[in-house]
């Protein structure tokens, strides 16, 4: 029987045809990220690829790629963090897993909730990409989760090229272990002709949300923001560009209506935060005018004030220069200071062949702002290139940023810095990653080219937040040629390991429940749970980074107790390193 092959990624061809917004092009390049195609037979039924048509995987031996991934903190239970992110598979599949630690990310539990596309009455669907996972909780616990989705919801859409791209929203009650999916769970829906250049049947897409909910306590407590690059479809009235949308406290539904927050609709990577008077803060990148914008609103995202430069940006749409995410992103990020309201923004420039980015501030609830500090600036010891940075800013105002710190040939680990006065300096420069990621060994494929090797995708952005004495990173790391790989660094500045950074795998398989004691005398003890057998290699290491015991062995799947004697040690700081199959598990102790 004769088939008819249609490659998901020969869309990239009908791409460059969307003339309606040059966005477009840029977006739907990002959210077709699935390796499946499509094979008709001369019926036009529907089937799957053979397994020797999918898609593999260039630098790894693993079948997953993790990226872009997201971190909250519950406000009413600090040791109760969440993660989500994108999961890549080489037989095609697009998954946002949800991950729960309560014990403040030292273990990890898979959460029940499958985030997938609606269906269509008859079953079918055809995922071709999306991203974005986005949380956040409210004042009381609950949490909110948002990812989008790029589907055909027919066979006609397939052969038309009128993909259907739709926000989705859920809730949880219990620390993102199980979700509640409400009747209208759609934040915004539209179809998207790549060839008629015309965007219909629903309001239209928002592209990259972001949440955020006010807790301030007053009468705003509960709203919950989503903020976005939104293009309007032909039968609706709704304003494009970077809006924010609203459910309010108690509703079951987002509005119907939304604000635009950006005077230009050609905007992209808005961020938004709320601060204790209910004041909520957005910034986004205007790509008219190449600047870093910000803006606000005090009636609860009714109004917003007239945006203002923060600073400006180099970039090309169109750019495959870079190896995390083939084309350049300025990707603000955005830290409001909850007491004082103040904001803080970094975000990355591609100047001269290289990655720069900046951080500024304000001192002044938003109302003027310093002159933009180049990272290479602030922060001396750093390498030739700061890439893709994030902050989180805690109630007070202490400022945590993370970026991969890369040297000329685009390899380098990922890095933590931090300020105690709001952002006048930063001290305490810490390599989160224990090898460097070479992203430049990464960058060796073409996105147009379906039977190429695929390109790794290490997402727009990474993610961290923070309490008073605690901040927390996550990030997509490629050390040792395995692939994007999440894991959570989480830095301590308050007790007697301050200043000194964890990490863990984002992974249920292998968990360190325990070490004890901490401080300890004449050994610790390691208590560790595997769910799947594996080699533990274990590393004893002084804060210089020497190693000073090793053991590898094999460990079958359950609970495991393993006792590391120290009593020779001098007194000071060490790390254990756990190196399983799953991930490295990495935390420090002190010697007596």
């Amino acid at each position: 029987m004769r088939k008819i092959t249609l490659i998901i990624f020969s869309l990239y061809f009908a791409i460059p045809l969307l003339a309606q917004n040059p966005l477009l092009e840029y977006t739907f390049r990002e959210k077709l990220r699935t390796a499946n195609p499509v094979v008709l037979d001369a019926f036009g039924s529907v089937k799957q690829a053979d397994e020797a048509e999918e898609g593999r995987l260039t630098t790894n031996d693993d079948d997953i790629q993790e990226g872009e991934p997201f971190i909250a903190i519950n406000p009413t239970d600090s040791l109760n963090i969440v993660v989500s992110y994108m999961e890549l598979t080489a037989a095609g599949t697009l998954a946002f897993p949800v991950y729960s630690s309560f014990d403040g990310g030292e273990s990890w539990m898979l959460s029940s909730y499958q985030a997938v596309a609606e269906p269509v009455a008859d079953g079918y669907e055809l995922v071709a990409g999306g991203g974005d996972p986005i949380l956040a909780f409210d004042s009381s616990g609950r949490l909110y989760f948002s990812f989008l989705y790029l589907a055909f919801i027919d066979q006609f859409d397939i052969l038309t090229f009128t993909p259907r791209i739709t926000t989705y929203w859920a809730y949880s009650d219990d620390g993102g272990l199980t979700f509640e999916v409400p009747d209208d769970n759609i934040i915004a829906s539209a179809n998207v002709g790549l060839l008629s250049n015309e965007v219909t049947e629903g309001i239209g897409f928002l592209d990259r949300p972001w949440f955020a909910v006010d807790r301030s306590g007053g009468a705003r407590d509960g709203t919950l923001y989503a903020s976005g690059w939104f293009i309007s479809s032909d039968t609706s009235s709704l304003p494009s560009g970077m809006v924010v949308r609203r459910k309010l406290a108690g509703a079951d539904a987002f509005e119907d209506i939304h604000v635009a927050a950006s005077i230009d609709t050609l905007v992209q990577f808005g961020n938004v935060q709320t601060d204790d008077k209910g004041t909520l803060h957005i910034v986004y990148g205007n790509l008219v005018s190449d600047n870093i914008m910000y803006a606000y609103s005090t009636d609860c995202g009714a109004s917003f004030s007239t945006p203002v430069a923060v600073g400006d940006f180099v970039w090309d749409e169109n750019s495959n220069e870079f190896a995390i995410i083939d084309r350049d992103n300025p990707a603000a990020g955005l830290g409001v200071a909850a007491e004082t309201g103040n904001p803080h923004v970094v975000w990355t420039s591609f100047e001269n062949g290289q990655s720069t980015a900046y951080y500024a501030r304000s001192n002044d609830g938003g109302t003027t702002w310093e002159t933009p500090i180049n990272f290479n600036d602030l922060l001396p010891e750093s390498n030739t290139q700061a890439y893709f940075p994030n902050l989180a800013v805690s109630p007070s105002g202490k400022v945590s940023v993370s970026w991969f710190d890369l040297d000329s040939l685009d390899s380098g680990l990922y890095t933590f810095a931090e300020s105690q006065d709001g952002g006048e300096t930063f001290s305490d420069i810490t390599p989160l990653s224990t090898a460097p990621t070479p992203f430049a060994e990464y960058n060796i494929c073409d996105p147009t080219d379906f039977y190429g090797p695929p390109c790794l995708f290490f997402g727009d952005y990474f993610g961290s937040t923070r309490t008073e004495c605690k901040s927390y990173s996550v990030w997509s790391d490629g050390r040792e040629s395995q692939g994007p790989k999440i894991y959570v660094g989480i830095t301590n500045h308050c007790d007697n390991v301050t200043g000194t950074t964890d990490f863990y795998p984002i992974t249920d398989k292998i968990s360190l429940q325990s070490l004890f004691p901490n401080p300890a005398n004449e050994k610790i003890n390691l208590d560790i749970e595997l769910k799947q057998k594996t080699d533990l290699t274990i590393d004893l290491y002084d804060t210089q980074g020497r190693v000073i015991q090793q053991f590898t062995e094999t460990y079958t799947d359950g609970q495991h107790q393993i006792s590391l004697e120290i009593a020779d040690l001098s007194a000071g700081m060490y790390v254990v390193k756990i190196a399983s199959d799953f991930g490295v598990v990495s935390k420090h102790f002190l010697k007596e």
